[in-house]
Parts: C-alpha cells; structure tokens; sequence
C-alpha cells in the first residue's frame, strides 16, 4: 500500500523505527528502520538476543497502530503472505482484480 508506506515515512522522523502493529502482531519486515542501527543489532545477536520483538523493545519503535493501518490499506494486502497453493491462487486473483 503506498499509502501506508507514505504515512511511515511521513512520521518516522528521528526515531529509530516505524511499525506497523495489528492487535498483538507485529509487521517487523513491513517497517521502516533509520540507518545507523548496525551496532545495535550486532550487540543484541552479540548478546544471544533472537527475538525480533525483543529486538524491537530495545529500539523504542512508533507503532502504527491498527486503526489507522486500516485507513490506509483496508484490505491488509501490505501483509498477505504467499505460503501455500491456496494462498497462490487468492494472490493471482487479487492481482487480476487490481490490474485488469
């Protein structure tokens, strides 16, 4: 959704994350990270840490939340995965719908 991609970069400002969240789900790979995070993030591998969420509790990210997540992308089609034929098949039926 370009939209929403727009509304993160339009409040991203000097924080070092945006995020979109959907009740307890995290989206950290539809995100925006400011540059400059590497030292962080090899001292969080560095100590063991896993966890993107741990991860993203150490950053102090802006979420954005649901609500307005919804305004810009009502269909959630930012975050639809591709994991089984099935998916595959809505996938290209969503393409079809949105450029005949």
């Amino acid at each position: 959704s370009r939209p929403l991609i727009a509304r993160m970069k339009e409040i991203v400002g000097p924080r070092p994350a945006v995020v979109p969240r959907r009740g307890e789900y995290v989206e950290p790979l539809f995100s925006i990270y400011s540059a400059g995070l590497e030292e962080k993030a090899a001292a969080f591998l560095g100590s063991g840490g896993r966890k993107i969420h741990r991860f993203l509790d150490e950053l102090g990210p802006l979420y954005l939340e649901e609500e307005e997540i919804a305004s810009l992308d009502p269909e959630g089609l930012s975050f639809f995965n591709v994991n089984t034929p099935e998916d595959l098949r809505r996938a290209a039926e969503i393409k079809r719908r949105l450029r005949p």
